[in-house]
């Protein structure tokens, strides 16, 4: 017995050497890697002042701002922008251009244009009137025609129309409702 303790005894010695050298190992691989890590971070900081150097001898070097206190106001900010863009937009135009440009970007106008794009306007909605009331237009006159009938008003197609707008204004929200569906089970 004392045998197999001699052994398991040697074998933990030499378990703890291992061990102690393969901490040594870690040990210099960490310091060799934050050595690495510090020369990379000084390399960083001597190139951002270098081409700080560069931009003020070249004059195109403007100071990074510093962040204020106070709160950004983006929508101040795009509207600043936007007259900004429409007034060298329409430095380009020409005369009667820039008036209707101006007609047609009133505060007013833009709201409702806007409005209507997102309800009433709907690509889904204007492919669907369109598309209804010229394949049902063309069925309609070919039917009347071939069974000699005169067609003296063209109310049907308004007919088509408000019936193939309603058609693309349900399939656009059955798309919108299956969409839903399926990004609330995954």
């Amino acid at each position: 017995m004392s045998e197999k303790l001699s052994r398991n005894q040697e074998a933990l010695e030499i378990s703890q050497a291992e061990a102690e050298k393969n901490l040594e190992k870690i040990r210099r691989s960490l310091e060799t890697e934050s050595s690495k890590a510090e020369k990379v971070a000084n390399r960083e900081n001597d190139y951002s002042s270098r081409a700080h150097e560069l931009a003020k001898q070249s004059n195109e070097y403007t100071p990074p701002k510093e962040r204020t206190s106070q709160p950004v106001n983006l929508q101040k900010q795009k509207n600043e922008y936007f007259a900004q863009t429409m007034q060298s937009t329409r430095k380009q135009l020409t005369q009667s251009q820039r008036l209707f440009s101006n007609v047609v970007h009133t505060k007013a106008i833009e709201r409702t244009s806007e409005i209507i794009g997102t309800t009433v306007a709907r690509p889904s909605a204007l492919l669907g009137a369109f598309s209804f009331s010229a394949v049902g237009s063309v069925l309609i006159y070919i039917i009347s025609r071939k069974n000699g009938y005169l067609i003296d008003s063209y109310y049907y197609i308004y007919v088509l129309l408000a019936i193939g707008a309603t058609a693309g204004l349900l399939i656009d929200l059955l798309r919108f409702l299956v969409n839903k569906y399926i990004r609330k089970t995954s």
